[in-house]
């Protein structure tokens, strides 16, 4: 097959279909697609599996803490794909020194649009984070992953200060963040300890999960769960939803809070300014770029006029919203 692969080539399948026990690869393979690991699919002659090689950050005692959560969404109903377990010890291998997992290729068919799949995703966060509620599996969890979508106001702070240093990055725009900041985090500070709780996904988006028609089939990526307030995936769902799809953006973001129901009455007065902390974490990633300037010039003409628009009228949209929803 053109465009090689370097674990393919280096007959490393035979030796993953042997350590996890799947029979013998049948010489097909196909690249998938992924932002921080290396995603492989494959076939054996027991079955379809998909091998994740996962990106430098991945430690073992993290796998085996998403593992024992994903154990608990599959015995709640909930389908996750679960990891197959090397020689019947741990839900991981290794290849070159790198950490990898293989999972049962899951038959389902990505986001195609329209009010139904996204209600329906709103419903399935819901179900997620019900299920990862309990005092139990919440008190358990040390994930801190290694990529978060939500960064603390000393976080957002640190990274402005630092673009401050650039000449070229306009003075203004700093000052016009560095206020949202205040706004946003005073707001967020003053209720956060009433929020509701869960161990949330931490990257949930339309394109995360697997659908049958209008039915949630699987949810998908849990690299970046955590225990945080549950509202965080709420936002980071609206942030997506606004920024990437905006022709859909207002029927999408009553469908997704439709699906997920009702939230608490700090939930839905938080929800604006949650959304923006979403998008001013974006901003502040310029900090990190290698060409910081032109990174912040996109992020701003992005970001800070869904900030403006959150902080007033639309702030009252998708509160309005998701009074509705519940």
């Amino acid at each position: 097959m053109a465009g090689g692969h370097w674990l393919v080539e280096a007959g490393g399948l035979e030796d993953i279909c042997a350590k996890f026990n799947i029979g013998t690869w049948t010489g097909e393979w196909r690249q998938l697609g992924g932002a921080y690991n290396d995603n492989v699919g494959f076939s054996t002659d027991l079955g379809d599996y998909v091998l994740r090689i996962l990106g430098g950050t991945a430690r073992e005692e993290q796998l085996l803490e998403i593992y024992r959560i994903q154990l608990v969404l599959d015995e709640k109903g909930i389908r996750v794909p679960l990891p197959l377990k090397a020689e019947g010890e741990v839900p991981y291998g290794k290849a070159e020194g790198r950490l990898l997992q293989v999972m049962p290729y899951v038959n389902g068919e990505p986001f195609t649009g329209g009010d139904g799949q996204v209600r329906a995703s709103g419903a399935a966060l819901r179900s997620f984070h019900e299920a990862l509620a309990g005092a139990d599996v919440i008190a358990d969890c040390q994930l801190m992953p290694a990529v978060s979508f939500f960064k603390s106001y000393s976080n957002c702070c640190d990274a402005l200060n630092h673009l401050t240093a650039i000449e070229r990055i306009s003075r203004y725009g700093l000052a016009e963040a560095f206020h949202a900041a205040e706004v946003i985090y005073e707001q967020w500070h003053s209720v956060e300890s009433e929020l509701p709780q869960s161990i949330i996904h931490g990257d949930w988006h339309l394109w995360n999960q697997l659908y049958e028609e209008d039915r949630v089939i699987c949810i998908l990526d849990l690299d970046n769960m955590q225990r945080a307030p549950r509202l965080l995936d709420i936002a980071y769902a609206m942030w997506v939803i606004h920024i990437l799809l905006p022709n859909y953006s207002d029927a999408y973001r009553q469908a997704f809070l439709s699906g997920y129901g009702e939230m608490s009455a700090q939930e839905i007065d938080l929800l604006p300014y949650a959304v923006a902390a979403v998008a001013l974490g974006f901003l502040c990633h310029a900090a990190d770029s290698a060409n910081p300037v032109r990174k912040w010039n996109k992020q701003y003409a992005n970001q800070m006029p869904f900030i403006r628009w959150l902080l007033a009228e639309g702030g009252e949209r998708l509160r309005a919203d998701a009074i509705c929803g519940g």
